[in-house]
């Protein structure tokens, strides 16, 4: 009573491969996506962290060895780091509006291009095609006609 039954873990085998490409001291990746399903993360957030983990060397962002495997996931999950928990709505600052399209025009590099005509281009290309309006995205676009 008050035990729950442990998911199918032969969905979770590990391959010869996948056992040696582990680093010494890494759990498996079944482990892995156990314990981020406790915290209701989707599978893809375990291996998120555990490809990390296989390119590092099983160590953290500092270059340490890592200690506790299971810390190191509560970790990524109270910092928000795993994918499914990122917020990836453009900020205020980086969406293209009239007073920055008009501030690119005035940049000496790009006065031999059409820039209003070339905003609105992409403006309507960005709508079309459901895209945000990214002036990293424009200055890019800008450079490229250079």
């Amino acid at each position: 009573m008050g035990q729950q039954q442990l998911p199918d873990l032969t969905i979770y085998d590990e391959t010869p491969e996948e056992r040696d490409a582990r680093h010494r001291g890494m759990p498996p990746l079944a482990h892995v996506k156990i314990e981020t399903q406790r915290l209701g993360l989707p599978d893809g957030d375990a291996e998120a962290i555990y490809d990390s983990w296989l390119m590092s060397g099983f160590r953290s962002a500092r270059g340490l060895k890592i200690a506790s495997w299971k810390a190191a996931v509560r970790i990524w999950h109270r910092n928000k780091f795993f994918p499914s928990q990122k917020n990836h709505e453009p900020k205020p600052g980086e969406l293209m509006t009239y007073e920055i399209l008009d501030d690119i025009a005035s940049w000496t590099a790009f006065k031999k291009l059409d820039v209003h005509r070339l905003g609105t281009e992409f403006k309507e290309w960005c709508e079309k095609n459901d895209r945000p309006k990214l002036v990293a995205s424009f200055i890019k676009l800008l450079n490229a006609k250079l």
